[in-house]
């Protein structure tokens, strides 16, 4: 039934387009909306950012006041496959003056493997990573393959380094006051980008760009606005992070 109003819209004066439905984009969903799509390139033509965000419990892309979201089982190993399907959909009807936008990924509860992700490199210049987790879905101690993922080239990847374009990191991968994984994860992005002689174009081969904001806040079990980070860890990032700004809860960190 929602499919069937939607399809029957007729907004060429709609400022704003926010639809989240419980379907698959790869059945009938995505056809039934192509009647927006003259709608959706107004709504999202003045957008400067695309956001793009696979989550434990749903995955979509935001452009500007345009956004499409599908829920989907936390369970899915596909999920990554899903947003693919509709980013690329987006990008085929909405043109490349609008999906050449810089992107910002959000990975919620949600990393599935470098495959899951992987496809952005080659069709998306994504230039912030946000790594969040909540305590209600997964273990914060299951990230550990996701930054080990980010931690080297991977033979896997189109571009050697999965996202090498990312220069703002947002994450709350802080517990008990550390994690050395986050830390050995940034200290080998920088290192690399700055010993990098790659050219700015993407090759197979590129590596990262140098981080220039690391935005860190609490994990734990116990959330709190007080929760204080380590300061033996607030050291080691402040050394692998080399002119990178760290922010702790939204401050700049200054010892």
């Amino acid at each position: 039934m929602a499919l069937q109003i939607l399809s029957n819209i007729f907004a060429p004066s709609l400022r704003t387009l926010r639809v989240t439905l419980p379907e698959d984009p790869r059945n009938n969903t995505l056809p039934a909306i192509a009647s927006l799509i003259p709608t959706m390139k107004a709504v999202a033509s003045d957008a400067l950012v695309i956001d793009v965000t696979i989550g434990g419990f749903l995955y979509g892309v935001s452009i500007g006041d345009l956004s499409l979201a599908f829920t989907c089982d936390a369970s899915r190993s596909d999920v990554g496959e899903l947003a693919k399907v509709l980013f690329g959909w987006l990008g085929s009807h909405l043109g490349g003056h609008v999906m050449d936008r810089p992107v910002t990924l959000s990975l919620e509860d949600c990393f599935t493997g470098s495959l899951c992700i992987d496809w952005l490199n080659s069709c998306a210049k994504v230039t912030k990573l946000r790594l969040w987790h909540t305590t209600s879905i997964l273990s914060l101690h299951s990230w550990k393959n996701a930054l080990l993922s980010l931690s080297n080239p991977n033979a896997l990847s189109s571009t050697g380094w999965l996202l090498p374009h990312v220069e703002i990191l947002e994450t709350n991968l802080v517990w008990e006051g550390a994690n050395s994984d986050l830390v050995n994860m940034i200290s080998a992005r920088q290192s690399a980008a700055k010993h990098s002689s790659q050219p700015e174009e993407r090759t197979p081969t590129m590596s990262p760009r140098s981080l220039r904001e690391i935005r860190l806040s609490y994990g734990g079990n116990k959330v709190s606005e007080e929760d204080l980070p380590q300061i033996d860890f607030m050291r080691a990032m402040r050394n692998a992070a080399v002119d990178a700004n760290i922010y702790w809860s939204g401050v700049i960190w200054e010892e």
